[in-house]
């Protein structure tokens, strides 16, 4: 007994025949219309493919009103009216993958001159919205601003998910076979703050979503290894910015360049890792590596305790006035 899976495949390369068989016309009989003379093989072919179709969706057709009254008695919710509507198993997930694969633009392109909406084409390949949809966008031929579902299992997993609409999440779950919980929408204007591990580095949303095909974009992992601390091998140094030591910052600071701007008493030095703008009351820590940093006061308090305090070494004259303190940390 034939099932709907069988009905669907043979459709489905019905289907791809035509389109083939149009595209085949279109390159050797330029003097008539598809399917127009009788006289002519590639005609006949067409017609003889056509009423195929036809008689396939009957029998489809026919095959899930008897699906549909038997499993009414026991549809309890909409989500199974869904299953019902899309019978979703592998035989039909391989179904729908292969015609992903194999069908291209120029078929869909063939199969819209003859008449065929997107719609149409949806519905004679029997092909789940989020599916088309998705095919559609991969060929330019829809545009849309996806929605980001953080999807949380009854097992307390995190797994994100790129959708058209949220109605697609129901048809994604099963396939992965997920259990959900609970699921909220990430706003377009939090992507570039929530971060997780992608291929092997630590990546902010945004950068992901766009790189990923729609659908499950990952799983959100906290690792069980433990986590080991480390401390630097050598100390840091630092200098405090009053708004009057500039020469013991320029000091400080070697060879870089300073320059002192007039407006807000702030110095501007110039490092090989870039240029540093220091205000009156920050620090600037010179690392072991000879990079140079900024810290406002609050910031450095988190950050660092002062340990220890050395007088710069060099010659100095009786009236200099390098009489600040450089710090270790």
């Amino acid at each position: 007994m034939r099932t709907v899976e069988d009905i669907l495949y043979d459709k489905q390369s019905a289907i791809f025949l035509l389109a083939e068989l149009y595209e085949t016309h279109e390159k050797e009989h330029e003097d008539h219309k598809e399917g127009a003379l009788t006289t002519c093989q590639i005609c006949r072919q067409i017609k003889t493919c056509s009423i195929l179709i036809r008689k396939l969706e009957q029998e489809l057709l026919q095959k899930k009103d008897e699906m549909r009254t038997e499993e009414k008695r026991n549809a309890k919710d909409l989500l199974k009216w869904h299953y019902i509507k899309y019978p979703i198993n592998a035989t039909n997930l391989e179904r729908i993958l292969h015609w992903q694969k194999m069908f291209s633009k120029r078929m869909f392109d063939d199969l819209t001159r003859m008449g065929w909406s997107a719609e149409e084409i949806q519905r004679r390949y029997d092909i789940p919205d989020f599916f088309f949809k998705r095919w559609l966008f991969k060929n330019g031929l829809y545009a849309v601003v996806p929605l980001i579902l953080r999807v949380i299992t009854i097992d307390d997993r995190i797994f994100i998910y790129k959708v058209f609409q949220e109605a697609d999440l129901n048809l994604l779950l099963t396939l992965d076979d997920i259990v959900m919980k609970s699921y909220d929408r990430i706003e377009r204007g939090d992507w570039k703050h929530v971060y997780f591990w992608h291929h092997g580095s630590y990546h902010h949303l945004e950068q992901i979503i766009v790189q990923s095909e729609f659908g499950k974009v990952g799983e959100t992992v906290y690792h069980a290894e433990e986590q080991l601390g480390c401390k630097k091998k050598a100390t840091d140094q630092v200098i405090f910015y009053d708004g009057f030591n500039q020469e013991a910052v320029a000091f400080f600071c070697e060879e870089n360049e300073m320059k002192r701007l007039v407006k807000g008493n702030r110095l501007l030095i110039n490092t090989r890792y870039g240029t540093i703008t220091l205000f009156p009351g920050e620090y600037v820590v010179k690392e072991i590596t000879g990079r140079f940093v900024k810290y406002s006061a609050n910031q450095f308090s988190q950050l660092y305790e002062i340990v220890d305090t050395v007088r710069p070494m060099g010659l100095v004259s009786e009236t200099s006035r390098y009489n600040e303190y450089t710090n270790k940390i």
